[in-house]
């Protein structure tokens, strides 16, 4: 299992923060939240191995996990992954989505309203947006909420925007690290 720190520059470099193409940023995004949902399980469950590989859907995972929560601290966050869930649904399904656009910002608002503000703010090297975070956000709170990494009270504002921009720093040395390849 990787570190937490290893999960985040799995994060950044899997989920491209300069691309305006919305369609990859919810298959990438899904596709990051599954992973971090399924070592959400395997941390909580007796034989973790008897479930690896396997082949079980992103809605399943959703209500495997939601059983082995304690104490309800990630409620929100059930709701939050079907909504995302959704959004994946949508592309996997139809070529121009209709509903596409008011279920992204559904998405964005639910997590904003449980999560707080969107942590890392955007600027015109990094061009992140909404749904980037949002995406980066819920990858978080449950990769925090592992039992390696328990789950901590929101942090106060100030410490987020901390946080944003260390996080702003990462990616911009990974971003670096990139152009010398």
């Amino acid at each position: 299992m990787s570190s937490k720190n290893e999960r985040y520059l799995d994060f950044l470099e899997h989920l491209p923060s300069n691309t305006q193409d919305k369609s990859l940023i919810a298959i990438k995004g899904h596709l990051l939240l599954e992973i971090v949902l399924r070592e959400y399980i395997y941390e909580r469950v007796n034989y973790p191995d008897r479930l690896r590989n396997k082949n079980i859907s992103f809605a399943n995972l959703i209500d495997f996990s939601s059983s082995l929560e304690e104490g309800n601290k990630v409620q929100w966050v059930w709701k939050a992954l079907r909504l995302a869930n959704k959004i994946r649904n949508q592309l996997a399904h139809s070529l121009l989505p209709e509903k596409l656009d008011k279920l992204e910002s559904e998405f964005v608002e639910y997590v904003i309203a449980n999560d707080g503000k969107l942590t890392v703010e955007t600027t015109k090297e990094l061009k992140f947006e909404k749904l980037t975070l949002a995406y980066f956000q819920l990858f978080d709170v449950i990769l925090s909420s592992n039992k390696n990494h328990e789950y901590k009270e929101p942090v106060p504002k100030k410490a987020n925007q901390s946080l944003g921009s260390v996080f702003q720093r990462v990616a911009r040395a990974l971003k670096a690290v990139e152009r010398k390849k």
